[in-house]
């Protein structure tokens, strides 16, 4: 049986160095590059980084002179992925940003960025753990900022992506969640409180149009919500929607999909639009 994953960032796990650079024309950024990073309240000096943007989703990463590092994963809209702490030279505690409803637990913000310059600013703060699901986990408080070059790199598979439009906001996925193999399920998650999960099966599922609903097997979408306060997702009903398979191969499956669906108990009621993706399969 194949899996389908999801590649979103190309990760790199050498560092390579690059220092501050001073512009003729800054794009309204100060002129100089840098990188401040504190944790648990303790200044950190990094002393290299690297900046890499794959299309739209962006990976920076900052190394201090004993190897302590942290890993920013994003979009260019603004939405964070994985952020991750940990020493390049050496086997230990990694620690990353709660899984789900990230801006809710984490403070992310893309100041600026300017393609023609290839520079981004950012300000981050927040609690990374040693259980990303579990927020009793044992974390580490960091904070910093920085404005960095970055280059660009081409993707081994171009324009992997799930985006829609939810109830009026535009969403771009930043992290696969799972799969499950039996049920040929695979769920995407943003920062934000949504998660979206496609059901299709490699046997039935074919080039074409399905509509769905709550009694439909496969060939579906479901939405589910986070609340914080009991830490787990509510899985909405789905009243209505279209799943459309514009293209499938032995490696790839993309498409387009619509989605009407409701919280079993309030009845809230959330509205997917315009939803497209493409994913690979392994």
């Amino acid at each position: 049986m194949k899996t389908l994953k999801y590649v979103f960032f190309i990760l790199i796990i050498s560092v390579l160095a690059s220092c501050s650079m001073d512009d003729t024309g800054n794009g309204g950024l100060p002129n100089d590059n840098y990188f401040e990073y504190k944790v648990n309240g303790q200044s950190v000096k990094v002393v290299s980084w690297d900046a890499q943007r794959s299309e739209n989703t962006l990976m920076v990463i900052g190394v201090a002179a004993d190897g302590t590092a942290i890993e920013l994963n994003f979009n260019q809209f603004g939405d964070m992925g994985a952020i991750w702490s940990y020493n390049i030279n050496a086997v230990q505690q990694n620690r990353r940003n709660h899984y789900f409803f990230k801006q809710h637990y984490f403070n992310f913000e893309l100041i600026a960025i300017d393609y023609q310059l290839r520079r981004v600013q950012v300000a981050f703060s927040g609690n990374l753990y040693d259980d990303a699901y579990n927020l009793d986990s044992a974390y580490s408080y960091v904070e910093g900022s920085f404005l960095v070059s970055f280059e660009d790199v081409t993707p081994i598979i171009p324009w992997l992506k799930v985006d829609a439009n939810i109830n009026g906001v535009q969403w771009y996925a930043t992290e696969q969640y799972h799969q499950n193999i039996n049920s040929q399920s695979f769920s995407f998650v943003s920062d934000d409180e949504y998660m979206l999960s496609f059901v299709v099966s490699q046997d039935t599922t074919t080039v074409g149009s399905n509509t769905f609903n709550e009694a439909s097997a496969n060939n579906k979408v479901i939405v589910s919500r986070y609340d914080p306060e009991i830490q787990e997702f509510i899985q909405y009903i789905s009243e209505s929607g279209t799943l459309n398979i514009t293209s499938q191969t032995a490696t790839l499956i993309e498409g387009d999909f619509t989605l009407n669906a409701k919280n079993p108990t309030t009845g809230e009621v959330v509205t997917v639009t315009n939803g497209t993706f493409k994913t690979a399969y392994d």
